[in-house]
Formats: C-alpha cells, sequence, structure tokens
C-alpha cells in the first residue's frame, strides 16, 4: 500500500468519447471492480493507472497516484474528490460534480453493462442525510415554535400584542425553514459522485445507522409534541 505524489505537470489530454455516467457511489470495492474488469476482460495486456488531479479541468495538475483501490484509504478528502481510472485508450473521470466516460461506443457500452449498470446511485436522500443529519430536529423544533406561538396565548399577551407576536414568530420561522429548504436545494443540485474510502459492507452499515438515527429522532420528535399537545389540552379543559 502506498501513495506517490507527483510534482505538477499538466494531465495528458486524450481524445475520445466522452459519456456522463451520473452519480455514481464509489467504495473500495467499487473501484476495485472496475480495475479487475478493465484488466481481465477489456484490455488484458494493459495496466489500470489510478490518478488524482488538482481539479476536474482541463488544465489540471496530476497530484500522483496509487498503487490498488485499497490505497483510498490513505487519501486526504480533498485528494478524493478528482479521481482517475486510466487502462490503455479508456478512462474514468470520477469528479466531485460529475463523472465521465472517455472510450470507444463498444468498450463504453461493455463498461455501462458490467459496471455503471450495477453500482449504486449516489440518490438526493443520501445526499441529504450526509449534509443535514440533524433535519428532524431542526423540523421538531420549527414545528414547536409555531405550535407555541399559534396554539395557544401562553403568555396572556392583549390581542394587539398577540397578533404582533405571531407575525414575529412566523416571519422567525419563515426565515428558518427558508434557510433549511435552500441548503437542500443546494446539496441536492450540487450532489454529483461520492467516493468513499471504506468496503461496500462498511458504508451499508453507516447508511442503516444513519437511517435508524432518523426514525429514532422523528419517532421522539412526534411523542414530544403529542405529550405535549394532550397536556396543554388538559390544562385549558
Amino acid at each position: 500500500m502506498a501513495v506517490h505524489r507527483r510534482a505538477d505537470n499538466d494531465v495528458e489530454d486524450r481524445t475520445s468519447i466522452k459519456r456522463p455516467i451520473g452519480p455514481l457511489l464509489v467504495t473500495i470495492d467499487d473501484l476495485q471492480a472496475i480495475c479487475d474488469f478493465l484488466v481481465e476482460k477489456l484490455r488484458p495486456k494493459s495496466k489500470v493507472e489510478l490518478t488524482f488531479l488538482s481539479g476536474g479541468r482541463g488544465n489540471s495538475k496530476v497530484l500522483g497516484t496509487i498503487d490498488s483501490s485499497e490505497d483510498l484509504q490513505l487519501l486526504t478528502r480533498k485528494e478524493m474528490q478528482y479521481l482517475r481510472v486510466q487502462c490503455d485508450d479508456i478512462r474514468i473521470d470520477i469528479f466531485k460534480r460529475k463523472a465521465y466516460c472517455y472510450a470507444s461506443r463498444m468498450d463504453q457500452s461493455a463498461i455501462f453493462n458490467a459496471w455503471i449498470r450495477h453500482r449504486r446511485r449516489y440518490s438526493w436522500q443520501a445526499a441529504i442525510m450526509d449534509n443535514m443529519p440533524d433535519l428532524p430536529i431542526r423540523l421538531g423544533f420549527i414545528s414547536a415554535v409555531l405550535y407555541w406561538a399559534w396554539g395557544h396565548n401562553f403568555f396572556g399577551l392583549s390581542d394587539t400584542h398577540s397578533i404582533v407576536w405571531r407575525i414575529l414568530t412566523s416571519f422567525v420561522v419563515l426565515l428558518g425553514v427558508t434557510t433549511i429548504g435552500t441548503l437542500l436545494c443546494v446539496a441536492v443540485i450540487r450532489s454529483g459522485p461520492k467516493v468513499v474510502p471504506v468496503h461496500l459492507p462498511e458504508w451499508n452499515k453507516r447508511r442503516q445507522e444513519l437511517w435508524q438515527h432518523y426514525q429514532t429522532t422523528s419517532i421522539a420528535l412526534l411523542g414530544v409534541a403529542i405529550a405535549g399537545a394532550t397536556f396543554v389540552l388538559g390544562r385549558m379543559g
């Protein structure tokens, strides 16, 4: 296992058919799968080179190479944002915004059928959970503030003061909802391929734990809301 970082030099410009491959989830196992497929099925006499770049544009620099997919664990988060898989004339760029396959139409078809079609997509739901894991708590807090302001006059305010209080509270809540909505939209729009330096079973385990956290938090907030409503209705009765 090793990382070989290089001095700055221009990325080789190869002319080939470019095809987007969508927001893939790429774990260590997924990266190893495409490397094995390239050397075993498409280019048996060639060697796969795994490089990480300084960016996704034509003038980007090759920062270095890794010996195997396992070496993903040795890269920094920034270095994993621009990965390239090169095998002879076949190239697959896995960048943080987009991923592309450069190859002949026949090779692209083989890669899509054997590798891309069977890879898990990095969905917008996963992007939301990664960027805002405390979303249920935020929504629960906003709901509580709304109920507190509109459900009952806890402070015994006059009609005029109560209206002003509710308008101000609604403005703050609207601002909070707008902020959350904007952040979620940005997370979804900007979500691209996701490279994670773990094996697929470990990734599945983490996803399951995060989803259970979402469910547990949502159920707890619902229980608190029901208990609070029951208490208020009991006091009003």
